[in-house]
């Protein structure tokens, strides 16, 4: 499975990360961590204010893809910890830029994989 695709809780969601809003991405982390035997605390207002920040800072599109990047690669686990909301949370930028920055690169490298399979002077449907 690739970043691209849809993960199982964006398909158990019926909707995908950059199209969450902050409650979806609430429901996102907390079903994804419970998947794997986590339980998170979900008080509500504090974790939808973190998002809601996030979407602020990065967007709407690109602060859903930034969640979704840290639960593909690190499922979840960040060095040992488990990730929960407050780790998205604005006094926390430095790590979610980092993030930004990971999942940006690895964008890029799969974006220059796929122009090679495609081919020289050949088009995309996408580019139609």
């Amino acid at each position: 499975m690739g970043f691209s695709d849809l993960d199982p809780v964006e398909q158990d969601m019926g909707l995908r990360c950059e199209d969450m809003g902050p409650d979806e991405l609430v429901t996102y982390i907390k079903t994804f961590q419970e998947a794997y035997g986590r339980h998170l605390a979900v008080d509500g207002m504090i974790e939808r204010s973190v998002f809601k920040g996030m979407k602020r800072i990065y967007g709407d599109k690109t602060a859903g893809l930034i969640v979704k990047w840290v639960f593909y690669k690190y499922k979840g686990l960040y060095q040992g910890d488990v990730v929960t909301f407050t780790k998205f949370a604005k006094g926390r930028k430095w790590w979610v830029d980092q993030m930004h920055q990971e999942m940006q690169a690895a964008q890029r490298k799969d974006d220059v994989k796929t122009a090679s399979r495609v081919g020289v002077g050949t088009k995309r449907l996408s580019d139609l």
